[in-house]
Protein backbone atom coordinates (compact mmCIF):
# COMPACT_ATOMS: atom_id res chain seq x y z
CA UNK A 1 0.00 0.00 0.00
CA UNK A 2 1.45 3.35 -1.03
CA UNK A 3 2.07 6.21 1.38
CA UNK A 4 -0.97 8.44 1.70
CA UNK A 5 -3.51 5.75 0.81
CA UNK A 6 -6.16 3.98 2.84
CA UNK A 7 -7.02 0.30 2.48
CA UNK A 8 -10.68 -0.51 3.17
CA UNK A 9 -11.53 -4.16 3.84
CA UNK A 10 -15.16 -5.33 4.04
CA UNK A 11 -15.44 -8.61 5.92
CA UNK A 12 -18.88 -9.64 4.64
CA UNK A 13 -20.12 -10.41 1.13
CA UNK A 14 -22.57 -7.55 0.57
CA UNK A 15 -21.15 -4.77 -1.64
CA UNK A 16 -17.63 -6.23 -1.25
CA UNK A 17 -16.50 -5.26 -4.71
CA UNK A 18 -17.66 -1.67 -4.36
CA UNK A 19 -16.09 -0.93 -0.99
CA UNK A 20 -12.86 -2.89 -0.79
CA UNK A 21 -9.83 -1.15 -2.26
CA UNK A 22 -7.43 1.76 -1.85
CA UNK A 23 -8.52 5.37 -1.45
CA UNK A 24 -6.36 8.48 -1.84
CA UNK A 25 -7.88 10.33 1.11
CA UNK A 26 -9.17 9.35 4.52
CA UNK A 27 -12.38 11.30 3.99
CA UNK A 28 -13.16 9.34 0.82
CA UNK A 29 -12.45 6.04 2.55
CA UNK A 30 -14.69 6.93 5.50
CA UNK A 31 -17.48 7.94 3.12
CA UNK A 32 -17.28 4.62 1.29
CA UNK A 33 -16.95 2.40 4.37
CA UNK A 34 -19.85 0.74 6.13
CA UNK A 35 -20.38 -0.73 9.60
CA UNK A 36 -17.84 -3.46 10.34
CA UNK A 37 -15.31 -2.36 7.71
CA UNK A 38 -11.62 -1.99 8.59
CA UNK A 39 -9.73 1.09 7.36
CA UNK A 40 -5.96 0.58 7.49
CA UNK A 41 -4.14 3.86 6.91
CA UNK A 42 -0.69 3.98 5.28
CA UNK A 43 2.07 5.89 7.12
CA UNK A 44 2.05 9.60 6.40
CA UNK A 45 0.57 12.96 7.36
CA UNK A 46 -3.09 13.62 6.55
CA UNK A 47 -4.25 17.25 6.53
CA UNK A 48 -7.93 16.39 6.83
CA UNK A 49 -10.64 17.10 9.39
CA UNK A 50 -12.17 13.66 9.78
CA UNK A 51 -15.61 12.59 11.01
CA UNK A 52 -16.23 8.90 11.81
CA UNK A 53 -20.00 8.31 11.54
CA UNK A 54 -20.12 4.52 11.19
CA UNK A 55 -19.03 1.58 13.36
CA UNK A 56 -15.77 1.02 11.48
CA UNK A 57 -12.24 0.24 12.63
CA UNK A 58 -9.84 3.09 11.81
CA UNK A 59 -6.25 2.16 12.46
CA UNK A 60 -2.62 2.64 11.50
CA UNK A 61 -0.49 -0.25 10.19
CA UNK A 62 0.48 -2.93 12.70
CA UNK A 63 3.92 -2.51 14.22
CA UNK A 64 4.21 1.20 13.34
CA UNK A 65 2.67 3.16 16.21
CA UNK A 66 2.50 6.90 15.56
CA UNK A 67 3.34 6.58 11.85
CA UNK A 68 -0.11 7.88 10.83
CA UNK A 69 -0.49 11.56 11.67
CA UNK A 70 -3.84 13.33 11.45
CA UNK A 71 -2.90 17.02 11.46
CA UNK A 72 -5.13 19.58 9.72
CA UNK A 73 -4.24 23.27 9.91
CA UNK A 74 -7.23 24.16 12.10
CA UNK A 75 -10.48 22.87 13.56
CA UNK A 76 -11.03 19.46 15.17
CA UNK A 77 -8.77 16.84 13.54
CA UNK A 78 -10.90 13.80 14.47
CA UNK A 79 -14.58 13.67 15.47
CA UNK A 80 -16.19 10.32 16.39
CA UNK A 81 -19.99 9.94 16.20
CA UNK A 82 -20.35 6.14 16.26
CA UNK A 83 -19.31 3.03 18.18
CA UNK A 84 -16.14 2.73 16.14
CA UNK A 85 -12.67 1.42 16.99
CA UNK A 86 -9.84 3.94 16.57
CA UNK A 87 -6.26 2.88 17.26
CA UNK A 88 -2.57 3.41 16.53
CA UNK A 89 -2.87 7.03 15.39
CA UNK A 90 -1.16 10.33 16.15
CA UNK A 91 -3.83 13.04 16.29
CA UNK A 92 -2.38 16.54 16.29
CA UNK A 93 -4.54 19.63 16.89
CA UNK A 94 -3.18 23.04 15.89
CA UNK A 95 -6.27 25.03 16.90
CA UNK A 96 -6.12 26.51 20.41
CA UNK A 97 -9.91 26.84 20.43
CA UNK A 98 -10.77 23.23 19.53
CA UNK A 99 -10.06 19.77 20.99
CA UNK A 100 -7.84 17.43 19.00
CA UNK A 101 -10.20 14.46 19.38
CA UNK A 102 -13.93 14.98 19.92
CA UNK A 103 -16.32 12.14 20.83
CA UNK A 104 -19.96 13.18 20.33
CA UNK A 105 -21.94 9.93 20.10
CA UNK A 106 -21.75 6.19 20.64
CA UNK A 107 -19.39 4.02 22.69
CA UNK A 108 -16.18 3.99 20.63
CA UNK A 109 -12.97 2.22 21.66
CA UNK A 110 -9.92 4.48 21.56
CA UNK A 111 -6.64 2.58 21.85
CA UNK A 112 -2.95 3.47 21.55
CA UNK A 113 -3.62 7.01 20.36
CA UNK A 114 -1.19 9.85 20.97
CA UNK A 115 -2.97 13.20 21.11
CA UNK A 116 -1.01 16.43 20.73
CA UNK A 117 -3.01 19.59 21.30
CA UNK A 118 -2.67 23.36 21.52
CA UNK A 119 -6.00 23.71 23.32
CA UNK A 120 -6.99 23.15 26.94
CA UNK A 121 -8.65 19.83 26.04
CA UNK A 122 -6.96 17.17 23.96
CA UNK A 123 -9.83 14.69 24.24
CA UNK A 124 -13.37 16.03 24.71
CA UNK A 125 -16.47 13.89 25.32
CA UNK A 126 -19.92 15.40 24.80
CA UNK A 127 -23.54 14.42 25.36
CA UNK A 128 -24.24 10.78 26.06
CA UNK A 129 -21.06 9.44 24.42
CA UNK A 130 -19.30 6.74 26.46
CA UNK A 131 -15.85 5.99 24.99
CA UNK A 132 -13.51 3.30 26.27
CA UNK A 133 -9.97 4.72 26.42
CA UNK A 134 -6.90 2.47 26.61
CA UNK A 135 -3.21 3.42 26.44
CA UNK A 136 -3.88 6.92 25.09
CA UNK A 137 -1.71 9.95 25.93
CA UNK A 138 -2.34 13.68 25.68
CA UNK A 139 0.55 16.10 25.15
CA UNK A 140 -0.21 19.76 25.73
CA UNK A 141 2.43 22.47 25.18
CA UNK A 142 0.93 24.34 28.11
CA UNK A 143 2.98 22.00 30.33
CA UNK A 144 6.34 22.50 28.64
CA UNK A 145 7.49 25.57 30.56
CA UNK A 146 8.98 23.50 33.40
CA UNK A 147 11.00 21.41 30.95
CA UNK A 148 12.23 24.60 29.25
CA UNK A 149 13.47 25.97 32.59
CA UNK A 150 15.31 22.75 33.41
CA UNK A 151 16.89 22.50 29.98
CA UNK A 152 17.98 26.16 29.94
CA UNK A 153 19.65 25.80 33.32
CA UNK A 154 21.53 22.70 32.14
CA UNK A 155 23.09 24.87 29.45
CA UNK A 156 24.03 27.60 31.91
CA UNK A 157 21.36 30.16 31.00
CA UNK A 158 19.90 32.75 33.34
CA UNK A 159 16.14 32.16 33.27
CA UNK A 160 13.37 34.73 33.67
CA UNK A 161 10.03 32.90 33.86
CA UNK A 162 6.59 34.47 33.47
CA UNK A 163 3.41 33.02 34.99
CA UNK A 164 -0.10 34.18 35.79
CA UNK A 165 -0.36 33.22 39.48
CA UNK A 166 1.81 33.32 42.57
CA UNK A 167 1.59 29.53 42.89
CA UNK A 168 2.89 29.02 39.35
CA UNK A 169 5.66 31.56 39.82
CA UNK A 170 6.74 29.76 42.98
CA UNK A 171 6.85 26.48 41.04
CA UNK A 172 9.08 28.10 38.39
CA UNK A 173 11.51 29.24 41.08
CA UNK A 174 11.51 25.77 42.63
CA UNK A 175 12.43 24.29 39.24
CA UNK A 176 15.46 26.57 38.89
CA UNK A 177 14.29 29.86 37.36
CA UNK A 178 16.35 32.84 38.53
CA UNK A 179 13.35 35.17 38.44
CA UNK A 180 9.59 34.69 38.04
CA UNK A 181 7.33 37.60 37.11
CA UNK A 182 3.64 38.19 36.48
CA UNK A 183 2.97 38.70 32.75
CA UNK A 184 -0.67 39.79 33.06
CA UNK A 185 0.14 43.49 33.48
CA UNK A 186 3.00 43.56 30.98
CA UNK A 187 6.55 42.44 31.52
CA UNK A 188 8.86 44.40 29.19
CA UNK A 189 9.97 46.94 31.80
CA UNK A 190 10.64 44.26 34.42
CA UNK A 191 12.69 42.17 32.00
CA UNK A 192 14.73 45.20 30.97
CA UNK A 193 15.30 46.01 34.65
CA UNK A 194 16.48 42.47 35.42
CA UNK A 195 18.88 42.51 32.45
CA UNK A 196 20.31 45.98 33.03
CA UNK A 197 18.45 47.36 30.01
CA UNK A 198 19.98 44.86 27.59
CA UNK A 199 17.11 42.44 27.09
CA UNK A 200 17.23 38.66 26.72
CA UNK A 201 18.82 36.45 24.07
CA UNK A 202 15.97 33.92 23.69
CA UNK A 203 12.23 34.11 24.29
CA UNK A 204 10.34 30.81 24.49
CA UNK A 205 6.73 31.67 23.64
CA UNK A 206 3.82 29.17 23.58
CA UNK A 207 1.28 31.95 24.21
CA UNK A 208 1.26 34.10 21.06
CA UNK A 209 -1.45 36.75 20.66
CA UNK A 210 -0.56 40.03 22.43
CA UNK A 211 2.20 38.39 24.49
CA UNK A 212 4.30 37.84 21.36
CA UNK A 213 4.56 41.57 20.74
CA UNK A 214 5.95 42.13 24.23
CA UNK A 215 8.27 39.17 23.75
CA UNK A 216 9.82 40.86 20.73
CA UNK A 217 10.39 44.05 22.70
CA UNK A 218 12.20 42.06 25.42
CA UNK A 219 14.83 40.70 23.04
CA UNK A 220 18.38 42.01 22.86
CA UNK A 221 20.09 42.70 19.55
CA UNK A 222 20.51 39.43 17.66
CA UNK A 223 17.97 37.66 19.89
CA UNK A 224 15.71 34.81 18.91
CA UNK A 225 11.94 34.41 19.35
CA UNK A 226 10.91 30.75 19.54
CA UNK A 227 7.23 30.38 18.59
CA UNK A 228 5.69 27.22 20.06
CA UNK A 229 1.97 27.86 19.90
CA UNK A 230 -0.93 30.21 20.49
CA UNK A 231 -2.47 29.35 23.85
CA UNK A 232 -3.30 33.02 24.31
CA UNK A 233 -6.04 32.79 21.70
CA UNK A 234 -4.29 32.96 18.34
CA UNK A 235 -1.22 34.09 16.42
CA UNK A 236 0.05 37.65 16.31
CA UNK A 237 1.12 39.87 13.42
CA UNK A 238 4.89 40.00 13.85
CA UNK A 239 6.16 43.58 13.58
CA UNK A 240 8.93 43.22 11.04
CA UNK A 241 10.53 46.54 12.02
CA UNK A 242 11.60 44.91 15.31
CA UNK A 243 13.23 42.08 13.38
CA UNK A 244 15.09 44.52 11.14
CA UNK A 245 16.27 47.05 13.71
CA UNK A 246 17.37 44.51 16.33
CA UNK A 247 18.53 41.71 13.99
CA UNK A 248 16.01 39.30 15.54
CA UNK A 249 15.21 35.78 14.32
CA UNK A 250 11.62 34.52 14.69
CA UNK A 251 11.65 30.71 14.57
CA UNK A 252 8.71 28.32 14.50
CA UNK A 253 9.25 25.29 16.76
CA UNK A 254 6.93 22.34 16.03
CA UNK A 255 8.02 18.75 16.60
CA UNK A 256 5.49 17.42 14.10
CA UNK A 257 7.00 19.50 11.30
CA UNK A 258 10.55 18.47 12.21
CA UNK A 259 9.56 14.79 12.28
CA UNK A 260 8.14 15.16 8.80
CA UNK A 261 10.93 17.18 7.17
CA UNK A 262 14.04 15.98 9.02
CA UNK A 263 13.27 12.78 10.96
CA UNK A 264 16.97 12.08 11.60
CA UNK A 265 17.42 15.38 13.45
CA UNK A 266 14.15 14.88 15.33
CA UNK A 267 15.33 11.43 16.46
CA UNK A 268 18.73 12.79 17.54
CA UNK A 269 17.02 15.50 19.59
CA UNK A 270 14.74 12.95 21.23
CA UNK A 271 17.65 10.66 22.10
CA UNK A 272 19.51 13.58 23.69
CA UNK A 273 16.49 14.48 25.81
CA UNK A 274 15.94 10.85 26.84
CA UNK A 275 19.58 10.60 27.94
CA UNK A 276 19.18 13.70 30.11
CA UNK A 277 15.97 12.27 31.57
CA UNK A 278 17.70 8.94 32.22
CA UNK A 279 20.43 10.80 34.12
CA UNK A 280 17.81 12.51 36.26
CA UNK A 281 18.61 15.95 34.84
CA UNK A 282 15.16 16.41 33.31
CA UNK A 283 12.27 15.57 35.64
CA UNK A 284 8.59 16.12 34.89
CA UNK A 285 6.77 18.02 37.60
CA UNK A 286 3.63 16.05 38.46
CA UNK A 287 1.12 18.25 40.24
CA UNK A 288 -1.97 16.01 39.99
CA UNK A 289 -2.58 12.25 40.05
CA UNK A 290 -5.94 10.71 39.12
CA UNK A 291 -7.34 7.20 38.97
CA UNK A 292 -8.56 5.99 35.59
CA UNK A 293 -12.19 6.44 36.66
CA UNK A 294 -11.36 10.10 37.39
CA UNK A 295 -10.31 10.88 33.82
CA UNK A 296 -13.02 13.53 33.50
CA UNK A 297 -11.67 15.25 36.62
CA UNK A 298 -8.19 15.22 35.10
CA UNK A 299 -9.42 16.92 31.93
CA UNK A 300 -11.30 19.51 33.98
CA UNK A 301 -8.15 20.28 35.97
CA UNK A 302 -6.33 21.00 32.71
CA UNK A 303 -9.22 23.15 31.43
CA UNK A 304 -9.26 25.09 34.73
CA UNK A 305 -5.50 25.68 34.42
CA UNK A 306 -4.98 24.06 37.83
CA UNK A 307 -2.20 21.78 36.58
CA UNK A 308 1.35 23.00 37.04
CA UNK A 309 3.53 20.68 34.98
CA UNK A 310 1.73 17.41 34.31
CA UNK A 311 -1.38 15.54 35.40
CA UNK A 312 -1.06 11.75 35.46
CA UNK A 313 -3.85 9.18 35.13
CA UNK A 314 -3.04 5.89 36.87
CA UNK A 315 -4.85 2.70 35.86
Amino acid sequence: MAQGTVQVTHTGTSRWRRRTGEYLSLAAALEAAGDGDVLTVAPGTYRENLVVQRAVTLRGPEGSPGSVRIAPADGVPLTVRASAVVQDLLVEGQDSAAPALLVEEGAPELMDIRIVTRSAAGLEVRGGARPTVRRCTVDNPGGIGIAAIQLAKLFGAKVIATASTETKRAACLEEGADHAIDYSGGFVDKVKELTGGRGVDIVYDPIGDKVADESLRCLAWGGRLLILGFLGGGPTNIRSNYLLIKGIDAVGVRIGGLNEVNPALALANMKALMELAGQGKLKPRISHRFRLDQAADALQAVIDRAVIGKAVIIS
